[in-house]
């Protein structure tokens, strides 16, 4: 959860975040919510190789744009790509035994 941690902590400034699990892309960031609460989830994830994470439930700052929930049931492509991979939580050992935290 560090590179969600690390784009969060810059919000609302943009941050550029390398890939953990392969160094191969920037990480990226979207909530998924009630508007009227700001309360959901992020879904973070490498815009190269498509592995990610999704927190449990977190509260959005101000100014952060909310996919509604109701909007999320039909996906939308051009915020979040069908086909992230979400990894388990931390620590996640990969297929070769190193340990990944995104």
């Amino acid at each position: 959860m560090t590179a969600l941690t690390d784009v969060l902590a810059a919000f609302p400034a943009d941050v550029t975040v390398t890939c953990p699990s392969h160094a191969d892309g920037t990480v990226q960031v979207a909530f998924t919510g009630d508007p009227a609460s700001r309360i959901g989830y992020y879904t973070a994830w490498c815009d190269t190789c498509h592995e990610g994470i999704s927190s449990g439930r977190a509260g959005a700052p101000e100014g952060m744009p909310i996919i509604a929930l109701r909007d999320s049931i039909e996906g939308d492509p051009d915020i979040i790509p069908d086909d992230v991979r979400l990894l388990p939580p931390d620590p996640y050992l990969g297929d070769d035994a190193e340990e990944h935290t995104f």
